[in-house]
């Protein structure tokens, strides 16, 4: 059962390293486009960051990355999403208390991370620099 998840995670990731490029490619096209004719496409560009953040999330999981490495892409999809709340909608806060709140994030993220990585029985199950099929 296990191999089976391994061996469709491996081919879904081939399938990602196929396609997002080229979505990324297009979706940083149309918003240069759009940009030309004065409209602001943020939208597409956290578009562009959740497609790439999906694909490392994926990685992640395709080469076993323990949850210590995890924590920095949960850390950037948290941060994401405020920044696009505070584009969005607006967070009444300054300059300072919003960067001390980013930082108060980071702190929280790498604790929590550090906390996995020395009280996990087995970090990381195999060693990430060897690449192999097997792996996925």
């Amino acid at each position: 059962m296990e191999a089976k998840l391994r061996n469709s995670l491996y081919k879904i990731e081939l399938h990602w390293i196929k396609i997002i490029p080229m979505v990324v490619a297009v979706l940083s096209f149309t918003d240069t486009l759009l940009s030309y004719f004065d409209y602001e496409g943020a939208t597409i560009s956290y578009i562009i960051a959740l497609l790439i953040w999906l694909f490392l999330y994926l990685s992640s999981f395709c080469f076993q990355f323990c949850r210590w490495h995890r924590m920095f892409l949960y850390y950037i999809l948290v941060e994401g999403i405020i920044n696009w709340y505070d584009y969005t909608y607006g967070i009444p806060l300054g300059l300072r208390p919003m960067v001390a709140f980013q930082l108060g994030l980071g702190i929280v993220f790498i604790s929590i991370g550090l906390y996995f990585h020395q009280h996990d029985k087995h970090p990381c199950r195999k060693d990430c620099s060897k690449t192999d099929e097997a792996i996925c």
